[in-house]
Order: C-alpha cells, then sequence, then structure tokens
C-alpha cells in the first residue's frame, strides 16, 4: 500500500494581503492557503515584515526565531515572527530586517545596502538586492525546517532564486518547489 503524504505548502511573496497588497500579487497570496485548507493542503506563508505591515500593529504576534543570515560576506541578523493570516489558522512568517526587508514599501525601497558597490543601492538595483536577501534568509531558515514542509511555492521574478538555492543545500534539497509568475 502506498502511503499519502499530505502537502504541507509554504508559500512565499512580496505582499499578502490585506498586510501588504499592491496588486493582485498580494489578493492571491492572502487567498490561495485558504483554499488550499480545503484541498487536504496544510499552507503556510512567509513575506519581508515590510514597514507598512508593522504599522498595523498586528496581535497576536510571536516572535519564532532569529537568524545570522551572511550576505556577500557581511551578517545580518533577520528576526522572524508570526501571526495568522486574518480569519484562518494559517501561519504567517513575517522575515524582518532593517537594512533589506523592513524599511520603505513593497517596492521601491527608499534605501537598500549594495554589499557589492560597498555603498546604498542605485534605484535599479534595490529590488533586486532587497530579494536576493530575502532568498538567502528563506533558504538559510528552511534548512533549519527540513521536514516542515515539502513544497514550497514562490511566486514571481523576486522570489526565483530561492529555487536555486534550495538544491544547493543537502537538507533542503529535497523540497520540491514551484515557481509561479503572475502577469
Amino acid at each position: 500500500m502506498t502511503k499519502t503524504i499530505k502537502p504541507r505548502c509554504l508559500i512565499i511573496g512580496a505582499e499578502v494581503a490585506p498586510f501588504a497588497k499592491v496588486g493582485g500579487l498580494g489578493d492571491y497570496i492572502g487567498s490561495l492557503p485558504k483554499a488550499l485548507i480545503e484541498h487536504n493542503v496544510t499552507p503556510a506563508v512567509a513575506t519581508p515584515f515590510h514597514e507598512i505591515i508593522k504599522q498595523k500593529n498586528i496581535k497576536p504576534l510571536h516572535r519564532l526565531a532569529k537568524l545570522t543570515v551572511t550576505f556577500c560576506d557581511h551578517p545580518e541578523v533577520v528576526t522572524i515572527w508570526q501571526t495568522t493570516l486574518p480569519n484562518s489558522t494559517v501561519p504567517l512568517y513575517l522575515f524582518d530586517n532593517p537594512h533589506y526587508l523592513s524599511r520603505g514599501d513593497v517596492y521601491n525601497s527608499t534605501a537598500v545596502w549594495d554589499p557589492v558597490a560597498k555603498k546604498m543601492a542605485s534605484p535599479r538595483r534595490r529590488d533586486v538586492l532587497r530579494y536576493l536577501f530575502f532568498s538567502q534568509a528563506l533558504a538559510q531558515w528552511l534548512e533549519t525546517k527540513p521536514h516542515v514542509f515539502n513544497i514550497i511555492h514562490v511566486n514571481d521574478w523576486h522570489l526565483a532564486p530561492l529555487c536555486a538555492l534550495l538544491k544547493t543545500r543537502y537538507t533542503t534539497a529535497a523540497l520540491r518547489s514551484l515557481l509561479t509568475i503572475h502577469n
């Protein structure tokens, strides 16, 4: 008899409604997990702890973990907070870092450090660096949780590098990943 493994899916995106919504991606990530529950999938969501989310003063909010992420040979502390999507039991993981993830708007951050140029990033590089850092933080965090999720669903170009990063690590190489491009 074949053993059925219940899918445990981490859905990751740059925005999630109702906390940080710029467009349809936010709506999608805010609603897909609730729909997946009806199909016997155990979902969770991860997104940066954007400034706009912090302003909403979410309750309850629990500090889950602290990581030191090395990004271009520079250590950065990331705090991971946990709450739930409104009107659900779906866990929402918020990744907090003052230099890359938690300042400025969801897109077009006001200031992001460029570790290669060793100065503040140009407007053209800000989001690229920001979401490369987020991908690195997620990969490192997922290394500590090899059996919590068996599917990683990343959304849009922002998190595409995470799929490759997961395959380079022994503990996450077996995770299945899905990249959905919107628009």
